[in-house]
């Protein structure tokens, strides 16, 4: 009897141990073997007394044996224990309504204390507990020994909480292959509810609408983000996501995070909130990251009326899609790392049952055919270096020294060499003129800024097994490695350029190889509206390539490979992430063109109020016209816009020898075509300004200008991009078509008239030239077309952009 008990009570004690976050099952003694005894020994005759009373002695003994009785107060305190857990888990959707918070932290306490009783394996079972290369396990032939480890208890116990949790990673890929019917709907852009949308009620976001579509209707998970209508249920659902989906080690290092920009603001302003009340701040936000984590494709525009504000609105959205990425790679490499230690199981109990194997092969179906399976786009190494910057911070690690070393000094500040003799009354005048471009181009193209736009990085990360140490409450169980090949990679970030050279092969016979990037699940855009000045034809090529069948085997494991990739649907598995200051044709076109996710796409649209609007920041008093150009197609607008100023316009400036007129011009293309149309006519002197244009050029062009001897310059969008010049002597503006960029159109009619004290002087204007050109009547000309209603709902506010799109007449003018 002893050598019976004892085990269980070996065992009863080990599970006492892991209490409550993990429990070992144990075998105990039935409760129904005694009510068995009792009741045959109540259906025994009455003839066989004598036994019976027999019976009774014996049970009696037996109750007085105290083995016998610790065995029966285990059972009962296994009981006890096991009613609180079932009580603590019915009970735990409520705590978290009421405080989602404090049911998190308790969890976090759990799992810190759980590192320094428990170990996820002894040291005896380190083969059980790491998983083998990437190559034994499937993982297309990934023998890094950096990978080895993966922590797959706290992805069971992440898998023991299911039925509590909303597993959005495992509704989106555990999902069929479309049908021939879905497929066709997906692909003709056929909605069973059309387009819904969904105006945030709030303060802070009552210009705000969503615009959502899905292609096979609502889920119920779905249909409940509809019923929300004020910011506080859509904060509390926002805070729900948050707790119920990701990570244990990202859910505290964003908390972690918010404690000290508290701490922060309570240095600065002498007070602070409870940041911990809501991780989700603004309703608009919490709206975009509920469907967000719900894999929709993402259409957002960060632009909140002034620069301030949009830039912090844009830093805090970037933390959200790098919270969305990190959530869902950790969670496919943790199940990743799980499957291989179940197959490693099944194989040793099933080396001769082979159908068994197969029965089982579809529950494995957890990655593509290559790793990588997050894209992110960006325009420079400096915000490059932000975003990884970004990451080690989100998931608690710390650069390796010698990867520290060679990331600062390839995509980190550029450290400028000590000149000596260098004139400090110049160097002052340049830094004055640096600080006018303001702080948003200082952050992108500044002193020090590394602005290359030409680079790419592979990144890995692994979720590290826990070996019985206790765990540092600063330090991570993630493992970040940089420059790894993209083969290994689980993040590929680079630039539109780099990328794009990468897969075009030098010899025209050969083909690129760009298979690794066939298994794309998350496709990010950050700072679209950069990429835009630059060539956003490369963007589009390279989400031509996404989700593509690859070429090669790569030593892939079909047996792992999801059933919708087989099937060549990896584009409607793919969530689209496009951010973006503002809506602009070409990126609604490629959103429109490239997002297929069957959970739907979102939209965020900002009406722009009057107050907000560019013109309202008009200082100087002026008349401002803007003309509406007929047009008919969307193809044809860039030339009705050039043959409207060539025709209408230009004899107007050479009848009245017009001079001091600037000619702005968004699309290089637009420029292309005016500047051709002047070469053909001999009778016109102009200056041009471009991107492209030389710095002497530039200077020389400027000074003419601003004398009068060229009547006439020609000014792209993208040099005051990425330059902003302050052009001197500008009398009369013309916009040939509206700029991108809303603050443009304030920044150079504010210009008009300012002809520069200062310059004049260097340029030999006199006084008197001066007093005469202050003294010519100033005037501003905006041209647009009804293709260009975004743009001109920035520069002019919604309200009067709908009056001017809808009014059947061309010309308007306001006053300044």
């Amino acid at each position: 009897a002893t050598r019976t008990l004892q085990p269980s009570l070996l065992e009863q004690q080990h599970q006492e141990s892991l209490w409550p976050r993990q429990r070992v099952p144990t075998t105990t003694r039935d409760d129904n073997d005694d009510d068995s005894s009792s009741s045959s020994s109540d259906n025994m005759s009455d003839d066989n007394d004598d036994d019976s009373l027999m019976q009774k002695q014996e049970q009696e003994e037996l109750m007085t044996n105290p083995l016998q009785d610790l065995l029966t107060m285990i059972q009962h305190h296994s009981k006890k224990q096991n009613k609180k857990k079932n009580h603590r888990n019915a009970n735990r959707k409520d705590r978290e309504k009421a405080d989602p918070v404090v049911v998190m932290e308790e969890d976090n306490l759990d799992e810190e204390n759980d590192a320094s009783t428990n170990s996820s394996c002894s040291d005896d079972d380190d083969d059980d507990c790491s998983s083998d290369s990437d190559n034994s396990g499937g993982e297309h032939g990934n023998d890094d020994d950096d990978d080895i480890d993966h922590h797959v208890d706290e992805e069971d116990n992440d898998d023991s909480q299911d039925q509590a949790k909303l597993d959005l990673f495992r509704q989106r890929f555990s999902r069929s292959p479309l049908d021939k019917a879905e497929l066709e709907s997906v692909e003709k852009k056929q909605t069973n509810n059309g387009l819904r949308k969904i105006a945030l009620q709030g303060a802070e976001s009552a210009s705000i609408e969503l615009q959502v579509s899905t292609p096979f209707g609502m889920t119920d998970d779905m249909e409940s983000l509809f019923k929300l209508r004020t910011a506080e249920e859509w904060q509390s659902s926002a805070q729900g996501t948050f707790s119920s989906t990701n990570r244990v080690v990202l859910q505290r290092q964003w908390n972690r995070r918010l404690r000290q920009r508290e701490q922060r603001k309570k240095k600065t302003d002498g007070h602070a909130t409870n940041s911990l009340t809501m991780a989700i701040k603004s309703a608009d936000q919490s709206a975009i990251y509920s469907f967000l984590s719900r894999y929709t494709d993402v259409f957002v525009t960060t632009s909140t009326g002034t620069s301030s504000n949009t830039r912090k609105y844009q830093r805090e959205m970037h933390q959200i899609y790098l919270l969305h990425i990190l959530n869902h790679v950790l969670t496919s490499r943790s199940r990743i790392a799980r499957n291989n230690k179940l197959l490693k199981e099944q194989e040793e109990k099933n080396d001769d049952d082979n159908d068994a194997m197969e029965d089982t092969t579809e529950q494995f179906r957890d990655q593509g055919f290559t790793r990588p399976t997050v894209l992110v786009l960006l325009p420079t190494r400096g915000t490059c270096h932000q975003f990884v910057k970004d990451l080690y911070r989100l998931v608690g690690a710390q650069l390796d020294r010698e990867q520290e070393e060679r990331f600062e000094a390839d995509y980190g500040m550029i450290v400028e060499e000590d000149v000596e003799g260098k004139d400090a009354a110049l160097e002052q005048r340049r830094k004055a003129v640096l600080e006018k471009k303001g702080k948003e181009w200082n952050e992108l193209f500044g002193d020090n800024v590394n602005q290359d736009d030409d680079f790419k990085i592979g990144i890995s990360l692994t979720p590290k097994a826990a070996k019985g140490k206790k765990q540092n409450p600063g330090s991570s169980n993630v493992s970040v490695k940089l420059y790894s090949d993209f083969f290994k990679s689980d993040i590929i970030v680079a630039s539109p350029l780099g990328l794009k050279m990468l897969i075009t092969p030098e010899d025209a016979e050969n083909e690129g190889n760009f298979d690794y990037l066939s298994s794309i699940e998350i496709c990010l855009l950050q700072h679209s509206d950069v990429m835009l000045m630059q060539n956003w034809d490369h963007v589009n090529d390279i989400l031509v390539l996404l989700n593509q069948e690859p070429r090669n085997n790569n030593n892939t494991d079909f047996s792992r490979v999801r059933s919708y990739l087989l099937e060549g649907q990896g584009p409607h598995w793919r969530q689209l992430i496009l951010s973006s200051k503002f809506m602009d044709p070409s990126l609604i076109s490629s959103f429109k063109r490239f997002g297929k996710s069957v959970n739907g796409s979102v939209k965020v649209r900002r009406k722009t109020p009057s107050e907000h609007a560019s013109i309202s920041n008009v200082l100087v008093p002026l008349k401002q016209v803007f003309q509406k150009v007929p047009v008919a197609s969307f193809a044809q607008q860039s030339q009705a816009r050039v043959d409207y100023f060539v025709k209408n316009l230009l004899p107007q400036i050479q009848r009245g020898k017009q001079k001091h007129t600037m000619v702005y011009i968004p699309s290089y293309f637009d420029f292309v075509s005016l500047r051709n149309a002047f070469l053909k006519r001999e009778d016109i002197a102009f200056v041009s300004v471009t991107e492209y244009s030389r710095t002497s050029e530039v200077t020389r062009g400027r000074a003419r200008f601003l004398q009068g001897r060229k009547p006439i310059m020609l000014y792209t969008g993208r040099a005051h991009y990425f330059l902003r010049h302050a052009i001197k002597g500008i009398q009369h503006l013309i916009f040939l078509g509206l700029p991108e960029h809303p603050e443009f159109y304030a920044d150079h009619v504010n210009l008009i008239g300012d002809l520069g004290a200062t310059t004049n002087r260097q340029e030999g204007i006199d006084g008197d030239e001066t007093a005469f050109m202050a003294s010519r009547p100033t005037s501003s000309l905006a041209l647009f077309t009804k293709y260009e209603a975004h743009a001109l709902e920035r520069v002019v506010g919604s309200p009067n952009c709908s009056r001017m799109m809808n009014s059947p007449k061309t010309t308007f003018m306001f006053q300044s």
